[in-house]
């Protein structure tokens, strides 16, 4: 029951956010319906850069008796030099492409919203020029 409702309530944020960003994409100034976008370019930008100073190795020793039962499991922190440039790359770029899905959704809102706006805008001026 409790993985339910946090599933509805993240739900319930989700669809709030799509509403405000419509409401800011309908607005006359261009740059409010950047702000939801930007937002999430800017945690994605941190969770990507966080993840790999954050991520711990560790290193595992397990000793098994005579009929296969352990006997003994060592875990310890890996003492490693630093990870190399394509590990940290392969950590580093799924992250920011999977917390940028939500800056792409919304890119994709302020698109459409501008878009009917301005095609709105052309037939109320073409209207103004029938008459």
């Amino acid at each position: 029951m409790f993985k339910f409702l946090n599933t509805v309530i993240i739900l319930l944020i989700f669809i709030g956010l799509i509403i405000l960003q419509v409401f800011l994409s309908k607005r006359n100034n261009k740059w409010l319906g950047l702000i939801l976008p930007l937002i999430f370019l800017i945690i994605a930008i941190f969770a990507s850069i966080a993840m790999p100073i954050y991520t711990v190795t560790s290193e595992s020793s397990v000793v098994y008796s005579e009929n296969g039962q352990v006997v003994e499991e060592i875990i310890s922190p890996a003492v490693t030099d630093r990870p190399s440039l394509p590990t940290i790359l392969a950590t580093i770029i799924p992250i920011f492409l999977i917390w940028n899905i939500p800056t792409l959704i919304f890119l994709g809102i302020y698109g459409v919203c501008r878009d009917q706006m301005k095609k709105n805008g052309d037939l109320n001026k073409m209207n103004v020029m029938d008459l």
